[in-house]
């Protein structure tokens, strides 16, 4: 009988410090998570545009550009910013289908524009660049993520078979 008491007790301390502990957590447990996201306020598009912009300086450190390359680089660039967002207005919430599919359209329009100047800037920027400089501009287009995203999210075997 007094195993049984003993491990009640037990059982009851534990659990008031369980409480006692959640209870004490509730709060910081309640917060949202935001490690390693933007600051607050930060819009998609700004994190759209912060994102480009650190691929930017990344591909321009890459290419070791001369000044000479320097305006054909900064047409690129500003091309390259001009990507993120989008000056159409999102149909309103409830939109019938046809509004909704009309807005894709128009969406999907507007990214093909903006591909076609950036295929338009980098013809320019490669124009400028060496032959090694255009190999590694190559590799940066064809691997946007780096050649270890590529090489990481490549189909087939990554060895050849024995």
């Amino acid at each position: 009988m007094k195993t049984y008491r003993n491990f009640t007790t037990r059982s009851l301390a534990a659990l008031a410090v369980a409480a006692a502990l959640i209870t004490a957590a509730a709060p910081v447990l309640s917060q949202p998570n935001t490690v390693g996201q933007p600051a607050v306020g930060a819009s998609r598009q700004d994190r759209m545009r912060e994102h480009v912009q650190t691929r930017l300086n990344r591909m321009a450190e890459q290419l070791k550009l001369e000044p000479s390359q320097q305006d054909a680089w900064n047409a690129y660039a500003k091309t390259a910013e001009g990507m993120a967002g989008t000056s159409l207005t999102r149909p309103a919430a409830d939109a019938d289908a046809a509004a909704l599919v009309r807005f894709r359209a128009q969406r999907a329009a507007e990214q093909a524009r903006k591909l076609n100047q950036l295929a338009d800037a980098t013809a320019t920027l490669q124009q400028a660049l060496t032959p090694e400089q255009r190999t590694v501009l190559n590799d940066l287009v064809r691997h946007p993520g780096g050649m270890d995203h590529a090489r990481r999210f490549q189909r087939g075997p990554s060895a050849p078979a024995k």
